[in-house]
C-alpha cells in the first residue's frame, strides 16, 4: 500500500515531501528534487532541517511535529516558493506525519527569469568577441540581428543579405544552407583582409521564430594559416635528407619523415603512437659493442637531463639503433625540446645521422693499423701478414659457428692476431732458435703472454686483444700457462684462439718440425677435446674445419709436403 501511495503521489507531478513524526524525511517526489536541486539518492532518511533548512523547520514543521494534533494549513515563504504543511492522521486520530506541498508557480517564474538572464549573459559572452559570427536571419537570408564582428563583414548600408558577407564562389552554398541548414567553410573579407569562416545555419521552428534562421560561426583564419604552415613544414621535413622523428612530451611518436621510413623500415602508420624505444636495441647489444650497462644508463640519463633543462634544451651524442629488420646501426642523435610560449615542452624533435659508413671506414683504418703493428712484431718470428689474416679468419669462423653476436665475431677477427704480440720482448736467441727450446728457454718464452698483456692493457679499445694475449695458452684441463686456469675460468676469446693457433701452427712449417696435413690436425684437435681445448669450441671446429682449410690454402699456407 505504501508503494502504491508513493506511486500515486509521484504520478501527480507535484513537488511534495512526507516527513514522519520524528522529523525524518521518508519520501520526496522527483518534481521536488528538481525544483530544490536535491540529488535523488540523498533525500530520503535525512532529517527535515538538514534537507529543507532550519527556518522552514521552526516556522512550519516544528509546531505540527511537537503538537501531534491537527492544525490549520498555512503558507510560509521558502526561498523562491512557498510551502503548505498539513498533519497526517490515521482513522483513530493517531499522528502519522506531515505532508509538505511546495508551490511551483513562484519558483518556476524565478527560475525562468534567472535562466533568461543567464542565457543573455551567456549569449553576450559567446558572441561579443573578435572571432565569433552571430546573426539572426529571416528565411530570405536578410539579416535581422547580428553581432559586431558579423556587422564588420557586411555592407554598411541597407538591410543586407547574409551572402553579401562571403566571397562570390560561396554565395550559392549559403543560399542552399538557408533552405536546409548546414555547416559551411567560406571565405569573407573584413576590409581588405581575407578571412576564413566556419558557419553553421540552423532553421528555427515554432511560434514567431518559424521563419527564422540562426547563424553562428567562428573565424578560423589563424587555424587555416597554421594548417598551411604545418603542411609546408611537413613537406619540407618529408624532403629533408636526414631522418626526422617528432614525439609529444610523453615520448609518443607523432611524425616521421620519408627518410626515416627508408632507413629504419617503419612506415608512418607503424611508427605513429609508438615510443622511440622501438629503435633502442637494449643494454645487452651495447655491451656487445663494448659499452657497459653503467655507461649505457649514463648516456640516457644525460640525454634526458639536458633535453629537459630549459637552459640547455638539447642533447647530441652517439647511440645504437635497431632497424625493423633487426640490424643495428650507429647514429649520431640530436634531440631538441620544442617549448610553447609558456615555456612548457610541447614536442621533442629527434634527428639521427647515420654513422654506418663512417664507422666502417674507422674500423677498416683501425684494422689496417693493428695489422701493421702485428706484422712488425711477427717479422721477428719468420711469420707473415698472411698468418695474421689466417688466425683472424679462423677465429671469426669458430665464433660464428658457436652462434656468437656479430660484434664478438668481428672482435675475434680483429684482435686474435694480437695473441703473440708479447714476443717482441723475447730475445732473438730464443725466439729464432732453429730447434726445440730447453726448459729454461721455454720458461722465458712463456712470459710472452704476460708481456703481451702489459703492452695492451689499460687501452679500452684493445681490451679483447689483451685478454687473448694473456690467456690463449691456458688449457681446458688446467695444465696451461701463465696461471693454470681451467674450463670456463678461461675467457671464451682465448679458448677460441687456442684452437685457431694450434691448427695454424701444426699445419705450418717450423725450423724444428714439418707441417701436418689438414686431416691429421683435425684428428689431433678432436683427440684433445676436453684436455687442451674447450669441447664446445671443438664442436664448432668440426662444423667449419673445411672452411678453415680453405682459409689456410688461400692465404699462404704450404701443403705440398705436409705429412
Amino acid at each position: 500500500m505504501e508503494r502504491l501511495l508513493k506511486g500515486a503521489i509521484e504520478a501527480l507531478g507535484e513537488p511534495v515531501a512526507l516527513v514522519d513524526p520524528s522529523g525524518r524525511v521518508v519520501f520526496v517526489t522527483t518534481s521536488l528534487q528538481r525544483l530544490m536541486g536535491i540529488p535523488g539518492d540523498s533525500s530520503e532518511g535525512r532529517m527535515c532541517q538538514d534537507l529543507f533548512g532550519d527556518d522552514l523547520c521552526r516556522a512550519a514543521l516544528c509546531p505540527v511535529l511537537s503538537g501531534g494534533t491537527s492544525c490549520p494549513a498555512f503558507q510560509v515563504g521558502y526561498h523562491s516558493g512557498s510551502v503548505e504543511c498539513r498533519g497526517i492522521f490515521d482513522p483513530f486520530g493517531k499522528f502519522e506525519g506531515v505532508l509538505l506541498s511546495f508551490s511551483r508557480r513562484d519558483a518556476e517564474l524565478r527560475m525562468a527569469l534567472g535562466d533568461l538572464a543567464f542565457q543573455r549573459r551567456l549569449l553576450s559572452a559567446v558572441t561579443d568577441d573578435d572571432s565569433t559570427v552571430f546573426a539572426v536571419l529571416d528565411r530570405s537570408g536578410r539579416v535581422v540581428h547580428c553581432n559586431g564582428f558579423a556587422r564588420d563583414l557586411l555592407p554598411r548600408q541597407g538591410s543586407p543579405f547574409i551572402w553579401e558577407m562571403v566571397s562570390k564562389d560561396h554565395v550559392q552554398a549559403v543560399k542552399d544552407a538557408l533552405r536546409s541548414g548546414g555547416v559551411l567553410h567560406v571565405k569573407a573579407f573584413k576590409g581588405e583582409q581575407l578571412r576564413h569562416l566556419l558557419l553553421k545555419l540552423v532553421l528555427l521552428s515554432g511560434g514567431r521564430e518559424k521563419e527564422s534562421v540562426l547563424l553562428i560561426g567562428h573565424d578560423i583564419t589563424d587555424l587555416v594559416l597554421a594548417r598551411q604552415n604545418l603542411d609546408v613544414f611537413r613537406s619540407a621535413l618529408d624532403q629533408f635528407a636526414e631522418w626526422v622523428c617528432i614525439t609529444d612530451p610523453s615520448g609518443t611518436i607523432t611524425y616521421v619523415n620519408s627518410a626515416f621510413e627508408e632507413m629504419y623500415g617503419y612506415t608512418l602508420k607503424e611508427a605513429l603512437g609508438k615510443n622511440p624505444r622501438i629503435l633502442n636495441p637494449g643494454p645487452e647489444v651495447y655491451e656487445e659493442h663494448g659499452i657497459s650497462r653503467e655507461e649505457y644508463e649514463e648516456i640516457f640519463r644525460r640525454l634526458w637531463r639536458d633535453v629537459l633543462d630549459p637552459a640547455v634544451g638539447r642533447w647530441e651524442g652517439e647511440v645504437l639503433n635497431r632497424r625493423k629488420d633487426g640490424s643495428v646501426i650507429w647514429v649520431r642523435l640530436i634531440v631538441s625540446a620544442i617549448r610553447d610560449v609558456n615555456g612548457d615542452i610541447s614536442a621533442l624533435l629527434a634527428i639521427p645521422v647515420d654513422l654506418s659508413a663512417l664507422k666502417d671506414k674507422e674500423e677498416q683504418v683501425l684494422l689496417e693499423a693493428y695489422r701493421a703493428i702485428m706484422l712488425t712484431a711477427e717479422m721477428r718470428d719468420e711469420e707473415t701478414g698472411e698468418h695474421l689474416i689466417r688466425i683472424g679468419s679462423y677465429c671469426r669462423l669458430l665464433a660464428e659457428a658457436m652462434g656468437m653476436p656479430d660484434k664478438f665475431c668481428k672482435d675475434m677477427e680483429l684482435f686474435a692476431p694480437f695473441h703473440d704480440i708479447g714476443k717482441v720482448g723475447i730475445p732473438d736467441s730464443i725466439l729464432l732458435a732453429p730447434r726445440r727450446l730447453d726448459p729454461g728457454e721455454f720458461e722465458l718464452m712463456k712470459t710472452h703472454t704476460v708481456m703481451g698483456y702489459n703492452i695492451l692493457k689499460d687501452k679500452r679499445s684493445l681490451s679483447v686483444a689483451a685478454e687473448i694475449a694473456l690467456y690463449h695458452h691456458e688449457r681446458w684441463d688446467g695444465s696451461g700457462y701463465p696461471y693454470g686456469l681451467k674450463e670456463t675460468e678461461i675467457p671464451l676469446s682465448a679458448r677460441i684462439t687456442a684452437v685457431a693457433d694450434v691448427y695454424d701452427a701444426l699445419r705450418s712449417r717450423r725450423p724444428y718440425k714439418e707441417p701436418m696435413d689438414h686431416q691429421r690436425v683435425v684428428d689431433y684437435i678432436t683427440a684433445n677435446s676436453g684436455v687442451h681445448f674447450d669441447p664446445s669450441v671443438v664442436q664448432a671446429f668440426m662444423d667449419v674445419h673445411l672452411e678453415m682449410d680453405q682459409v689456410f690454402v688461400l692465404n699462404g699456407g704450404s701443403v705440398g709436403d705436409a705429412t
